[in-house]
């Protein structure tokens, strides 16, 4: 593939924005709570000049967000949002086309660029919206660029990229912050107590797998009021919840590997115990499932 960046003056400006980037990130502080213009990179983009841009969070899940690329190649297309020149961060255009689902906790604060300001975020949000509706004005200039072979090889280049963030984000264990594991159940009437299986649980705050081994029914080590369990049920498994004396009922559950979730939801039985409708089943010896805003993955010896 050509490199479209092997104009010796774009790669010094390039290097020039790179080293101003990496003295505002020493001045960065890490957001809490994610917001719309937050920006990122990631080690697959590294060697690019791009930028991720946190666009829309997900409608069932707060925490988890949608980011496109940025970055400084001239030419601006259909899906594009183009920076105004006075913006301080000009020439940048933001690919509505190139993105990819991340979840909070797969970002960190080590790779935040701090946050792109201005109504070109909010031009962003409402351009993937017309795209969803198939309602994307159409221009001249779009056209063009869209036609010319340098930019399309470029945005081929950065959803090549935008894929294989994903992929890797998907596939690494999910670290949940602050988690510790409860081993409560061991004293625990409800649950049974054959430890016939072995299980982990990616569970620590710096990302190192812990491994304990688990019984027939796991405790997963929630931040919720109640207990919440995966029982065995012979070659699946029932999620279970608990509730606290303040009778909670649960989360919705928004995402399992082996599930249409939207046509489940929590049963709640005669004892006051929840139970999700539909018994989830392992992909790759994982349990992988999101509810609320916390994420878990279970992986089954």
């Amino acid at each position: 593939m050509k490199n479209l960046f092997d104009d010796p003056n774009f790669r010094e400006a390039s290097k020039q924005n790179a080293a101003m980037a990496r003295e505002r990130i020493a001045q960065l502080r890490w957001p809490d709570m994610l917001s719309a213009g937050d920006s990122f990179v990631f080690t697959e983009s590294y060697d690019l000049p791009v930028r991720w841009v946190c666009l829309v969070a997900h409608v069932d899940n707060p925490l988890l967000w949608f980011l496109v690329a940025a970055d400084e190649y001239h030419q601006v297309g259909t899906c594009d949002i183009e920076l105004p020149e006075s913006h301080p961060l000009a020439p940048l255009a933001l690919r509505c086309k190139v993105g990819f689902w991340a979840h909070r906790d797969d970002l960190n604060m080590n790779d935040y660029l701090g946050k792109l300001e201005g109504d070109s975020v909010l031009d962003a949000r409402y351009r993937l919206s017309e795209m969803v509706l198939g309602k994307v004005p159409i221009t001249e200039h779009g056209l063009i660029a869209e036609a010319n072979d340098d930019y399309s090889d470029w945005l081929a280049e950065l959803m090549e990229v935008a894929e294989r963030i994903e992929s890797r984000l998907q596939s690494e264990p999910v670290v949940l912050a602050n988690a510790t594991f409860d081993l409560s159940w061991s004293r625990d009437p409800m649950v049974e107590m054959r430890h016939s299986e072995a299980a982990s649980l990616a569970a620590d705050g710096f990302g190192a797998q812990k491994s304990i081994q688990l019984p027939p029914a796991t405790r997963l080590p929630s931040k919720l009021p109640g207990r919440l369990l995966l029982q065995r049920d012979e070659e699946t498994y029932d999620l279970v919840y608990y509730p606290s004396p303040e009778n909670e009922s649960p989360p919705k559950l928004t995402f399992a590997n082996t599930l249409d979730v939207r046509t489940g939801d929590w049963k709640r039985g005669a004892d006051g115990v929840w139970t999700w409708s539909q018994p989830l089943g392992v992909i790759n010896s994982e349990v992988v499932l999101t509810l609320g805003v916390e994420r878990f993955k279970v992986q089954i010896a």
